[in-house]
């Protein structure tokens, strides 16, 4: 069976392109819908079909649920997706912020 969700701590900027040379090009679920507009990135984010969402509006949360659901349940050929649960890097001593309970949601369709 494919695995076809992967939660990861994330530490730097570094961690996406580790994780998409070491799964063979996943997708992720992002936080920063903007990075989808920046001239470069945005290209990359959109061809590796990222699934965003903005923590702050519930209908946006919904909304990359039903994605995630969507994708992990289908029988096309997805790229695996990537879960950060903080929501964002914490390169501090301390490199484990609360995680967000949405990541773990979607392993449990």
């Amino acid at each position: 069976q494919n695995v076809r969700l992967f939660v990861a701590n994330h530490i730097s900027i570094v961690d996406g392109f580790v994780l998409a040379a070491v799964l063979d090009g996943p997708s992720f679920v992002a936080r920063e819908k903007g990075l989808a507009s920046l001239p470069l990135y945005g290209s990359i984010v959109r061809a590796m079909q990222c699934v965003f969402v903005d923590n702050v509006h519930d209908d946006s949360k919904k909304a990359a649920a039903a994605a995630i659901k969507e994708r992990l349940l289908s029988t096309l050929a997805w790229p695996p997706l990537v879960v950060f649960p903080e929501g964002t890097t914490n390169p501090r001593a301390h490199p484990l912020l609360p995680f967000r309970t949405g990541a773990f949601r979607a392993g449990c369709v």
